[in-house]
């Protein structure tokens, strides 16, 4: 009797234990079954970013002009409509922003960062006419910018070999900017020797071992690194423009909104001139040149002379453009006034250049066309898509999307989303997750290195527009921040998240 209930009892106790470790396959089964379920991306809203009656219900207003500054740990946006900055705060929520620097879309390239401190150094448009205007800076690891002098200067500029950033004005500049206080960095006795009233620009040449300065009087000087001045040109009266370094080309172009300037070296080395390449006109002078910033290039298409002679893509040696081989490819129609469009390509190592009837490649030395990038085969409207993160570039086209091989050919990508049409789908690169990303009338998708598209969950309800969906990256999160229909949203990487917010419902 004894050996029978110890024998029932224990095999209760088996039974009891076979019921436990198969209830815990199961748990194990069910959880592995759950959690490969669950997407590594998905796409939750920003908290408060819904369109107001202020932004007239278009999400676009609150990012159409938006601020990523390395330091800072989220976007800065300066609305249009709406008043006052904004941001995205730790807990994906859409906040007022607080800083003196930015303050709106007009202080859009007036900050610089100084590579040898990663420093960043600002000027807020209206100085003290604005609250909070002025010079201010960003310390590494401090998180926000510090006003350190309230005055208003209408440029800020780095020299790296100098180891300076400099702020200018009609009245109080040039200064170096210090740790807490503005220094001169020439005095009025320095530019009165050179018979300079003041300074309005100044424009790193590395290629030159010099820095460009434009006077008030829009004077065009080069100042050695060891502070030797030499006058090479004069620009307009209340010109501007910027600087293109043109290593290959052998100089560098001061392309300035009613002439183009190029200054090179002398023979010897020591002494500097300029060439005027146009002058005179009343807006655009410097639309035809651009610069192939792989191959250190100036490029610019010519219409050619009597009979369309020596007509198309030249390059600048020296002083003087020579023909580039197979160059004669027109201009699209929509781009000719602008003199055409280029875009380095630097996963396949190539400049893309647009023509008349097709796409092109450019070597560095020679133009050849695209196998099956004719306009007529692939559609119009084309984007092309530089994406490092997954070794590929992309183009879309209103006949759908392609991919542009190493070997200079056009092949149609399958998509699981309608890519042909408008909207077209908008591709951005995600370096932070190895991942690009592609919005689409279906909803948000990843593309990976092999080109495969996979939906994200949730992503429905960002609505594609046909302003960029893609806002930027933020600094702090990795998190990429989407301007949807009428909201915002985020695109979040589970692996990169260490709050599980892609397990929670939508």
């Amino acid at each position: 009797m004894g050996a029978r209930n110890a024998m029932s009892s224990s095999t209760g106790q088996t039974s009891t234990l076979r019921v436990m470790i198969t209830a815990g396959v199961l748990a194990c089964i069910g959880g592995s079954a759950k959690a490969e379920d669950i997407s590594r991306f998905c796409v939750v809203p920003v908290k408060d970013g819904a369109a107001t009656p202020a932004d007239v219900n278009g999400a676009w207003r609150i990012t159409d002009t938006s601020f990523r500054i390395p330091g800072l740990p989220s976007l800065v946006f300066t609305p249009s409509n709406r008043r006052g900055q904004w941001t995205i705060d730790a807990s994906r929520r859409l906040v007022p922003y607080a800083g003196p620097f930015p303050h709106s879309y007009l202080d859009r390239g007036h900050w610089v960062r100084e590579p040898w401190s990663s420093r960043v150094v600002s000027i807020t448009y209206g100085g003290g006419l604005m609250p909070g205007g002025g010079v201010a800076v960003l310390r590494p690891g401090s998180g926000g910018f510090e006003q350190i002098d309230p005055r208003s200067f209408h440029s800020v500029h780095v020299l790296p070999r100098r180891k300076v950033s400099v702020v200018t004005s009609s009245k109080d500049g040039p200064l170096t900017v210090g740790d807490r206080e503005l220094i001169p960095w020439l005095s009025r006795e320095q530019l009165s020797a050179h018979d300079i009233r003041g300074i309005y620009s100044l424009h790193d040449a590395p290629s030159l071992n010099a820095t460009v300065v434009l006077d008030l009087d829009r004077r065009v000087y080069v100042l050695t690194d060891d502070d030797e001045w030499h006058r090479v040109g004069t620009l307009d009266k209340d010109d501007y423009g910027r600087l293109l370094d043109a290593p290959a080309s052998q100089g560098v172009l001061l392309a300035a909104n009613r002439s183009v300037i190029f200054i090179r070296k002398d023979a010897d080395g020591r002494h500097f001139h300029a060439t005027v390449l146009d002058s005179g006109r009343s807006y655009g002078a410097s639309f035809p040149f651009k610069l192939s910033g792989l191959f250190g290039q100036i490029l610019a298409y010519s219409k050619g002379g009597i009979l369309g002679r020596g007509r198309g893509w030249r390059r600048l040696l020296g002083d003087e453009f020579e023909s580039i081989p197979e160059g004669d490819i027109g201009l699209p129609d929509l781009l000719t006034p602008y003199g055409g469009h280029i875009e380095d390509l630097p996963t396949i190592g190539r400049t893309m250049i647009e023509g008349r009837d097709a796409m092109f490649l450019y070597d560095g030395k020679k133009l050849t066309p695209v196998g099956g990038g004719e306009w007529s085969v692939i559609g119009e409207l084309p984007r092309v898509y530089d994406l490092p993160s997954i070794g590929r570039v992309v183009v879309t086209t209103k006949r759908g999307m392609f991919e542009l091989t190493r070997k200079g050919m056009l092949i149609a990508i399958p998509t699981p989303f309608p890519a042909d049409g408008l909207p077209m789908p908008q591709i951005a690169d995600w370096p932070d997750s190895g991942v690009a990303l592609v919005a689409t009338r279906s909803g948000l998708f990843t593309l990976d290195s092999d080109l495969v598209a996979k939906p994200i969950p949730g992503s429905e309800a960002v609505g594609v527009q046909s302003l960029s969906t893609f806002t930027g990256i933020i600094p702090g999160t990795g998190e990429m921040v989407l301007t949807g229909a009428h909201a915002l949203f985020l695109a979040v990487d589970a692996e990169r998240s260490p709050d599980g917010v892609c397990r929670e419902p939508h």
